[in-house]
């Protein structure tokens, strides 16, 4: 039988024998610091590993692309995204020392050689990218004060969130002068869960 990956993504066998390698390793990682909610793990592959595929799903992360993963936790969306797409660069970002140990010790053991883990607070990095995604971030004009300077000149943001976003992205939209995006997820994946759940495209320009 094929995993959920399968049935909405066009993966290889190995990817598959990854993304699943990776559940097991982040539920292991769970037993021993807080990644990711206790209550989700026999819904590990849906909740978490397959909502964060809903940036990949958007096509915008291209070969040759760097991409910055803010408050990757567990390395999510992070980590998901580096096995769908081996020909970028991933750089994922927390400021608890103990989570970025746990993602460095969950690239290395999948082998992923795309994937630089960094324990710093991202307003503090020297670096630009060509994407910047996260999961349920701070409020999106907070998350673009942090980080619009680290974002390329024609760089955009692919985040991931839930819930009613409304009143959320017109602040934005009013503040920043930028334009949102919003993909509904129930358009991609058919789990109850992503009924609440979007992606949201913001470009710098």
């Amino acid at each position: 039988m094929d995993s959920i990956f399968k049935q909405y993504l066009k993966v290889t066998d190995e990817q598959e024998k990854q993304l699943l390698a990776y559940a097991d390793l982040l539920l292991e990682w769970n037993e021993k610091i807080n990644l990711i909610s206790r209550k989700d793990t026999e819904s590990v592959l849906e909740k978490h590993i397959l909502h964060s595929l809903g940036v990949y799903i958007t096509k915008e992360i291209k070969p040759g692309y760097e991409v910055l993963d803010v408050g990757t936790g567990g390395g999510l969306p992070g980590i998901p995204l580096a096995i769908m797409c081996p020909d970028s660069k991933f750089t994922l970002v927390d400021s608890i020392q103990k989570k970025i140990n746990a993602t460095q010790d969950i690239a290395q053991r999948l082998g992923l050689k795309n994937v630089t883990c960094i324990n710093a607070r991202v307003e503090t990095l020297p670096l630009q990218f060509d994407i910047i995604t996260g999961r349920a971030v701070m409020r999106l004009f907070d998350f673009y004060k942090l980080t619009h300077k680290l974002l390329l000149k024609y760089g955009k943001y692919v985040l991931l969130k839930g819930g009613d976003l409304t009143q959320e992205i017109r602040e934005f939209e009013k503040t920043s002068r930028l334009k949102v995006r919003k993909l509904h997820l129930n358009d991609y994946f058919s789990e109850p869960f992503f009924d609440t759940k979007f992606v949201l495209e913001i470009k710098k320009k």
